[in-house]
């Protein structure tokens, strides 16, 4: 509402005076009606109307004034009653930039404590995982210790049944060494059974010449 009642129009808005006068804010009127003459403003306010007030109204938006302004028929109490309008609103105007110029450093400063306050809780929460990591809870490492005896269980089969296949391989190359060695012995008796004939069918021929 401020910002509003101080600001300028365009033209198409803006109030018209009698000899291409304008005036395009509340500021702008109150300054010509100080040198508008007497006979002019009463073709303006008067018993029937008050078109200032209807131009503040409805293209200010500022009710309350307007109201105001309809009771008052004197020129002076109009630019009196602008006036301190015009000072009250500056006046706020001021107040609210100190208030804002007093507000930011402490929402820096709000800020800047949030982001500490973030930051802390990260590094909070950063150490308590780790920690957890150190240390688990007993859910943990009840899940930890099964999988460990599983693991074990695992190895377990695998061992014997390494230790069957090694079995199983002794005992196929302990058949095939004694294999081997019947083998050996057929062939040994039958080139000594040979051995053996051809020696006495020499020396037969040996006795019988």
């Amino acid at each position: 509402m401020v910002t509003i009642s101080l600001h300028k129009v365009d033209f198409e808005k803006a109030f018209k005076f009698n000899g291409g006068i304008a005036a395009y804010s509340i500021s702008e009127l109150a300054d010509i009606l100080e040198k508008l003459p007497h006979e002019e403003f009463t073709n303006f306010v008067n018993d029937n109307k008050n078109d200032f007030a209807n131009w503040i109204e409805f293209v200010f938006n500022e009710k309350d004034l307007a109201q105001d302004l309809r009771k008052i028929k004197s020129q002076p109490n109009t630019i009196t009653l602008l006036d301190d309008f015009l000072h009250q609103k500056i006046k706020k105007v001021q107040e609210i930039k100190e208030k804002h110029n007093k507000e930011i450093p402490k929402t820096k400063k709000e800020f800047h404590e949030v982001l500490k306050e973030v930051a802390n809780k990260s590094k909070e929460t950063l150490f308590e995982k780790k920690k957890e990591e150190k240390n688990p809870e007993p859910n943990k490492q009840e899940e930890l210790k099964k999988k460990l005896d599983d693991l074990q269980k695992e190895l377990d089969k695998k061992l014997k049944e390494k230790s069957k296949e090694y079995q199983k391989e002794k005992t196929t190359e302990s058949n095939d060494e004694e294999s081997i060695l019947h083998k050996y012995i057929l062939v040994w008796l039958i080139v000594s059974f040979i051995i053996g004939l051809i020696i006495g069918i020499i020396l037969s021929k040996l006795f019988l010449f």
